[in-house]
């Protein structure tokens, strides 16, 4: 039986490992796949790539507005791969997995279903511009509206509890970052965001105490410090980690720019 779903181009019997997938996309960057899933593709699709470690590999599955990334760590000794907290002891029992579109789940109970792979010559326009100047940008490389090219891709998307700025409450509400965008709405499903905050602007990020709640974190910008509450420590290590990498980055980027 053809296997459609996992890879169109190449007959099972030849895929020896997981390099042979057409939805292998080699050494990318977690930020390439998160640009090029977030630019071309659909909620569930997904890619693999070469993990960080040059090791294993990465799964990188396009959200609702985010890309979240799983590991896959091969044991090349024993041939077992371990996806999640499942264990597959052929290539076959892995891909088969993959196939039957799985349901991936966080311990903070956010769901994303594996739909489709996104191939490594999907889209792709086979046209080329011709060059009539050329010319080098140097050291000093910047967009056409003078600004300087943002590779800070990183996203992440769910729901927190956050604290009124008047009335003090805690309410839920679903958080999304973009580059540099966080935004937030009264649900997942809301179209239109409640505010969107401007994350180059944010100043320091850490856990707090505030209102003695648990799993509370911090997000201080010049004209108001933003109070969360996460349903576990790793989610709130995960956002506290996140924000600090926003906030380091733009930071240097000021530097450089000044």
């Amino acid at each position: 039986m053809a296997n459609n779903n996992i890879n169109s181009t190449t007959d099972v019997k030849e895929i020896t490992s997981l390099a042979d997938l057409d939805w292998f996309h080699g050494d990318i960057s977690r930020s390439t796949a998160e640009t090029v899933l977030i630019s071309n593709a659909t909620e569930g699709t997904y890619l693999l790539r070469i993990n960080s470690d040059k090791q294993n590999y990465s799964v990188s599955v396009r959200c609702q507005n985010s890309v979240k990334h799983y590991v896959i760590n091969h044991d090349k000794k024993k041939n077992i791969f371990v996806f999640g907290i499942a264990t597959f002891y052929s290539l076959k029992e892995l891909l088969d997995h993959f196939e039957s579109h799985p349901v991936l789940s966080s311990a903070e109970n956010e769901t994303v279903v594996l739909q489709k792979p996104y191939k490594n010559k999907d889209n792709e326009l086979h046209s080329y511009t011709p060059v009539s100047r050329h010319g080098e940008a140097g050291k000093d490389f910047y967009s056409p509206q003078n600004e300087p090219i943002d590779i800070c891709v990183a996203s992440k998307e769910g729901y927190l509890t956050k604290r009124g700025e008047i009335h003090k409450n805690w309410k839920e509400r679903w958080f999304v970052v973009q580059k540099n965008t966080l935004q937030y709405f009264h649900t997942k499903t809301a179209k239109k965001p409640i505010k969107t905050l401007d994350l180059s602007k944010a100043t320091e990020t850490g856990e707090d105490t505030c209102d003695n709640k648990m799993h509370c974190f911090r997000l201080v910008f010049p004209n108001r410090t933003y109070y969360f509450v996460g349903k576990s420590p790793a989610q709130v290590k995960e956002w506290v980690e996140l924000f600090q990498w926003k906030i380091s980055y733009y930071q240097k980027l000021q530097q450089e720019t000044h």
